[in-house]
This record gives C-alpha cells, structure tokens and sequence, in this order.
C-alpha cells in the first residue's frame, strides 16, 4: 500500500504541473496581445499627431552673403604655353592656359610672385602634360588635369608668402597669399611627330 501511495502522489504532482502550464500559455499569449494592441496604439498616436513644421533657412542664407561681401575674388592669367605629351605613341602639342582665382586683395602681391616663378611654374605644367594619360586631354572638362595643376600650384604658392601690410580679420596676424579655384584651359593638340 505504500507503494501504492507515493506512486500515486507523483502522478497527482503532475498533473497539477501539467495544469498551470496550460493556463500560463494562456496567460503569455493574452499579454503579448495587450501589449501589441498598446504598441499600435503609441505609434498610431505619434503617427496622427501632425507633420513637422517646416524649417527656416534665413539665418544659414545671410551668412554667405556677408562673407561674399567682405571678400572679392578675382582671376588673372598665371600661365600661357604648350606643352607636350607623347603616351600615346606620337607627340602631340598643346596650348595650355591656367587662370587662378585669388582675393582681390592678394591679386597684386600673386602677380609679382608668379613672374618671379615662371620657370617653376612651367616646369610644373609642362611636367603634368608630359605624363598625363591621352584620355585626360578629351575630357570635357580636363577635370583630372585641372586637379594635377591645381594641386601643384597650392604647393608652389599657398601659404608660401605673406601679403605686404595686411592682417587677417584685424588680429594683427600675417595673412598669407590663398589660391582659392584654378581655371584650365586646354587647346586641341596638334600631332608634331609620328
């Protein structure tokens, strides 16, 4: 009879386990209903709340302006030449403009310190031409050229001399010479040799 009774007290306790788990899934999958019928009706809320207002750009539109006023900018000449280029097997010629856009204020003190250059700056260009890819001399735009001579005369002149008696923004600073745009003009290249 003993045996009898444990056997049937283990039976009884699982049956008992057995019972709650069932009410539990009940429990849980009632809950997860709740709380998804509360989420819906959050973002329901933040969805039918309105539009943004729209933003106001006035103040980001004046400040350019100002700038644009304080500061002239000005291009000059600063190389008329050729130069050639043979990658493509035959030696073509080209006529080379590049045109710098400067402050107004730097054109005077620029002007003198590219004559005094020259031979570095044609040095500089007709080695850019001589190495460029024959593609680079059809492009619209000569943008790859444009950047090579760009790049090469920011390191010829930028922050390189000063500008005589000015102070940057009135702090008694020097204020040195800037390259702000290089403008290339690129002619159509004549063959010279096969």
């Amino acid at each position: 009879m003993a045996d009898k009774k444990s056997e049937s007290t283990p039976a009884a306790a699982t049956e008992g386990a057995a019972a709650p788990k069932k009410g539990g899934g009940l429990k849980f999958a009632l809950m997860t209903v709740v709380l998804l019928a509360v989420e819906a009706g959050v973002l329901f809320a933040l969805f039918a709340a309105g539009q943004p207002k729209g933003a106001n750009a006035d103040h980001i539109a004046a400040g350019p302006e100002k700038h644009a006023e304080e500061a002239k900018f000005d291009d000059f000449l600063a190389f008329d030449g050729k130069a050639t280029n043979d990658l493509s097997g035959a030696t073509f010629q080209y006529g080379i403009r590049v045109y710098f856009t400067v402050r107004e204020s730097h054109k005077a003190k620029l002007e003198d310190v590219v004559k005094r250059a020259e031979g570095r700056i044609q040095g500089a260009i007709s080695d850019i031409a001589r190495t460029a890819e024959p593609q680079h001399f059809r492009e619209p735009l000569f943008d790859t050229l444009r950047r090579r001579i760009e790049t090469s005369m920011r390191a010829l002149f930028d922050k390189q001399y000063k500008v005589d008696g000015a102070a940057a923004g009135g702090h008694g600073t020097e204020e040195f010479i800037e390259i702000e745009g290089v403008t290339v003009i690129i002619g159509s290249g004549i063959r010279i040799s096969r």
